[in-house]
């Protein structure tokens, strides 16, 4: 919590570092005594892996990955944009 960063290896097997800055505009982390959420998914489109999957409880709900790379630079901009907005208040 100390650097608000949560470090996951990819759910999907390749080790890749999965690293989630905990923000309000970014993900966010909830512990319930028993397991770890992060919201919104994870999206590992610049990996070979392209793995989607939601955290919940300390397990693994995979997405489908037929996104294509104009789906997945629509949603990059989107993300942008809301960094944007929310920096320049």
């Amino acid at each position: 919590m100390k650097y608000a960063t949560a470090v996951h290896l990819c759910a999907c097997g390749c080790r890749q570092k999965v690293v989630t800055p905990i923000s309000p505009n970014a993900w966010s982390l909830l512990y319930d005594g028993e397991g770890i959420t992060l919201s919104p998914s994870i999206g590992n489109y610049e990996q070979d892996c392209m793995s989607h999957y939601f955290i919940r409880r300390n397990r693994i709900i995979w997405c489908s990955n037929n996104w294509d790379k104009v789906d997945i630079s629509k949603r990059r901009k989107k993300k942008k944009y809301k960094w944007f907005r929310f920096f320049h208040k």
